[in-house]
């Protein structure tokens, strides 16, 4: 994970992943090092792989806003609005007062005409 972290830092995306991969493969119950990959994926240009991953992670804790707000993001990116919007709601499911997913959710029904 250190080795992973350290080579994200000097923009090295391709050895970063593949020592992401490796410490996901020792340790699969650890959350963070999903995102960790899944944001080597995403500065890579892999978005549908950061997905996968982030989804690897939300599986382990689904009740993660960071990573629910994460995914949002990543679905804007692919123009996936639908999964956006399903994050967005997931995450006032878990605190309904949270004024960033209201927003967030307003930008999109606005801009895609909901």
């Amino acid at each position: 994970s250190l080795l992973g972290f350290s080579l994200f830092q000097q923009n090295e995306f391709e050895p970063a992943i593949v020592a992401y991969q490796k410490a996901v493969d020792l340790d699969p119950g650890r959350p963070q090092r999903f995102i960790s990959l899944c944001q080597v994926y995403r500065s890579s240009g892999k978005t549908t792989s950061a997905i996968i991953a982030l989804n690897k992670a939300l599986e382990l804790e689904p009740e993660n806003i960071e990573s629910l707000f994460l995914m949002s993001d990543l679905q804007i990116e692919t123009e996936n609005l639908g999964g956006a919007f399903e994050a967005l709601t997931k995450v006032l499911q878990i605190d309904p007062e949270n004024s960033e997913a209201r927003s967030l959710l307003k930008k999109l029904k606005e801009s895609s005409g909901s």
